[in-house]
């Protein structure tokens, strides 16, 4: 007789989900390279501002949306009421339920899934999804965006604790590096948006860009992302 093989069998659908996060955390490393300096910064502003370092990180745990964090903390050291903060930030994030709208019929997954994924649903997550998701079957979506997410996430509390407790430090020792990290995010928008680059996309991009640069010039930048993005994903509905 011959000897039984009795090494563990692992069913290639669990090798596809497991390959799938790990593609996911790859996909996040340029999201990861913008986070980090930004987060930082947003740690030192903390700390600066007398917030315990604990209680800092706790909120970009928590919150995990960039602008609307420098609004809390702004709010914080303003003696600005909690009603007004909540409104703000509910008005500067209502660009995410279009975001969320344009993704979930993507990805095949569970209500339960859905809202784990949406609260990792960043701009830059959303921006590398949107094309990065295309790349993938179908039924390994979830694990995949779930893969970004992590990295992402995982990448500004940590950017976040590092700056809250080691910011004061940095811009002791390295001024110049500690200014231009406020350049980091903007510029990862920048490359996003130029890798997402094509003949299809070419024509939403502008006209997003048209609109949410003169709701800007206008000072109303929250309405504006929301307006340019609305109008880009309309005008790819129609072309389509």
């Amino acid at each position: 007789m011959g000897r039984r093989n009795t090494s563990l069998h692992i069913p290639q659908a669990m090798t596809g989900y497991d390959h799938a996060l790990v593609r996911g955390g790859r996909a996040s490393l340029p999201v990861v390279v913008g986070y980090l300096p930004v987060a930082m910064a947003f740690g030192t502003a903390g700390t600066a501002a007398g917030i315990e370092p604990v209680v800092t990180t706790c909120i970009s745990a928590l919150v995990f949306a960039g602008a609307s964090q420098f609004l809390i903390l702004a709010a914080l050291t303003s003696g600005a009421s909690v009603a007004l903060v909540i409104a703000l930030c509910t008005a500067l994030n209502a660009r995410h339920l279009l975001y969320g709208s344009i993704l979930a019929p993507r990805i095949p997954a569970s209500h339960r899934t859905h809202m784990l994924l949406a609260f990792g649903l960043t701009d830059e997550v959303f921006a590398t999804a949107v094309n990065g998701s295309r790349r993938v079957d179908a039924e390994l979506r979830s694990r995949w965006l779930a893969g970004l997410t992590l990295g992402s996430y995982a990448a500004w509390v940590g950017g976040t604790a590092a700056g809250a407790f080691l910011g004061t430090a940095l811009e002791s020792l390295a001024p110049s590096v500690a200014e231009a990290m406020g350049f980091a995010l903007p510029a990862l928008f920048l490359a996003i948006t130029v890798l997402n680059v094509s003949q299809d996309s070419a024509g939403p991009m502008m006209i997003s860009a048209v609109i949410a640069g003169t709701a800007a010039w206008l000072d109303y930048t929250a309405a504006g992302i929301l307006l340019g993005t609305g109008a880009g994903a309309l005008s790819t509905w129609i072309k389509k």
